[in-house]
């Protein structure tokens, strides 16, 4: 899974958990983000000014941040369509934001960006705040997918074995064995305020998130299944596992 993706889905479980228990618990970042740098950008709203402190460069100081102006609710949002797997190797490629509203009724949009930092071989994580009204907040549209995101799991690695790759059918199996509780989630990427469903959801969604550039699902498969005469097949599982990891994360962060 993109880094992006899973550091914003983490972000917004943490800062929904944060809100239901009245704690401001310490952010716990898994360890391949050692190194890595946040920022913040906040945008000097009329309301927020007054709170406004800069810089912001840790989730911590963020969350506060946010409390202090009057959050009520963050979501993670992401368009469930409209959006191609084939491009996915692209650092950064795919809308996202985590949506804060507050207690006046206004809404923001914190929008991140990934920049690489070629001299120390890292990255930075630059979240950008953008004012929202209220007719501009995406709904919520999400739910359990848990069956269904098992079933097109099965039928990739199957499929992948045909063609094949049996390494993805091997990643696909044990991202359903995470969903169906027979593996144990990944113990270095700490959720503490995520449901059980959630967990499994989001670490199945990590595992068998295999988009990418070289060495992916969208590089060699694509064309060994060509050969075979099954590019109808994996275009069509291809769509269906990318839609179905969206819904994974999307549900993962924002339940309950």
């Amino acid at each position: 899974m993109n880094y992006d993706l899973l550091l914003t889905a983490m972000m917004a479980s943490h800062l929904r958990g944060v809100l239901r228990s009245g704690r401001a618990t310490p952010f716990a970042p898994p360890p391949r983000f050692d190194g890595y740098h946040l920022v913040f950008e906040c945008a000097p709203h009329s309301f927020k000014s007054k709170f406004r402190r800069a810089p912001i460069i840790t989730v911590d100081d963020w969350v506060q941040y946010e409390l202090t102006c009057g959050l009520t609710d963050a979501t993670l949002w992401r368009p469930l369509a409209g959006e191609e797997y084939h491009l996915y190797g692209f650092a950064g490629y795919g809308s996202k934001a985590i949506i804060c509203r507050y207690k006046n009724g206004d809404a923001a949009a914190f929008v991140p960006k990934s920049i690489p930092n070629s001299a120390e071989q890292t990255w930075t994580y630059r979240y950008t705040e953008n004012h929202l009204v209220s007719y501009d907040v995406p709904g919520d549209a999400y739910h359990d997918n848990t069956a269904d995101f098992g079933a097109i799991l099965e039928e990739i690695a199957s499929f992948a074995e045909e063609i094949g790759f049996p390494w993805f059918a091997e990643r696909y199996r044990e991202a359903r064995a995470i969903l169906t509780g027979d593996r144990p989630c990944d113990p270095d990427l700490p959720l503490p305020h995520m449901s059980e469903v959630g967990k499994r959801l989001l670490n199945a969604a990590n595992v068998a998130d295999l988009f990418g550039c070289m060495g992916s699902w969208n590089d060699s498969p694509p064309y060994y299944a060509r050969e075979k005469g099954r590019t109808e097949d994996y275009e069509r599982l291809s769509d269906s596992l990318f839609s179905e990891l969206r819904m994974a994360v999307l549900y993962a962060a924002n339940h309950p």
